[in-house]
């Protein structure tokens, strides 16, 4: 049964004022209070706290961060699904929830390649259980779009309560975009975020998901300008403000939101009223 301390969540972030700026995605970095101190430099108002069994923020000197990097590379790539630290990573983003005083909320990691059963336990136990309110980073090699099938499956047990959350960036090609855009449409009611918009493969992201309101815009990790002017001419109210904190800084980010887009509007949707309105759906 869905958790009532999870549609109370999604209520109160539902009452919150349009003006709110909301950071919808940023990893769980030590010290938390730093993270805090970002955000609040950044005038954000509350964010969406997404797990990491890496801590790259925590690195001394070059070699520590390589060594960081470079686990993340092989998660990324698909070589390691590491689930003992998947468990305890999502253990260490409800601690720092549960002790944020309403700042956070949190979208849960699954593993992909497991078989439906599987998956659907694991989103009992570690999602709903945990009254998160999304799944997400989801990462997997390329090639490899067509283990996160099951995924949308179990989600789709529960309608439209969880959206999911996908690295659409390297190593993934435009065929596993393709793949996930088409699991969007066969799983109706998931509703489901690109995560850094696609990468590379922005242009034709763009193209593709246009006509599909299921699919939602994150522009993190952008390398350009140009996918936030484009995104935002071609659907304002499917583009997701966030930062991808510790790997971007929220304060950078939402100045180019605030650059690029001239529109009061379409800023308010970007910058906090489009993920407020997803978590409602």
């Amino acid at each position: 049964m869905y958790s009532l301390k999870i549609a109370e969540k999604l209520l109160n972030w539902g009452c919150a004022l349009s003006a709110e700026i909301i950071d919808s995605h940023v990893h769980v970095m030590c010290p938390v209070e730093t993270q805090l101190e970002l955000l609040k430099d950044a005038g954000v108002d509350r964010a969406i706290l997404f797990p990491t069994i890496v801590h790259p923020e925590k690195s001394e000197n070059m070699d520590e961060f390589k060594n960081e990097i470079d686990v993340l590379n092989r998660i990324l790539r698909g070589k390691i699904n590491p689930l003992e630290a998947r468990i305890s990573s999502i253990g260490e983003l409800v601690s720092v929830i549960n002790e944020s005083d309403g700042m956070f909320s949190g979208f849960g990691s699954v593993p992909t390649g497991q078989d439906y059963a599987y998956t659907s336990v694991w989103i009992e136990k570690y999602i709903v259980n945990n009254n998160l309110i999304g799944a997400g980073e989801i990462t997997f090699g390329a090639g490899e779009a067509y283990k996160t099938e099951n995924i949308f499956k179990a989600l789709s047990d529960y309608g439209n309560r969880f959206p999911l959350w996908i690295h659409t960036f390297n190593p993934l090609t435009f065929d596993d975009i393709r793949t996930i855009a088409g699991f969007s449409e066969k799983y109706k009611g998931v509703k489901t975020i690109l995560g850094h918009g696609g990468g590379s493969y922005w242009l034709e992201t763009i193209e593709l998901i246009k006509d599909k309101p299921d699919i939602y815009f994150d522009i993190s990790a952008l390398f350009s300008v140009l996918p936030l002017k484009y995104s935002a001419l071609e659907f304002p109210e499917r583009v997701l403000f966030s930062s991808d904190m510790p790997y971007g800084n929220p304060c950078l980010a939402r100045k180019t939101v605030e650059y690029v887009i001239r529109d009061k509007a379409v800023r308010d949707l970007v910058l906090g009223e489009n993920i407020l309105n997803l978590l409602k759906q």
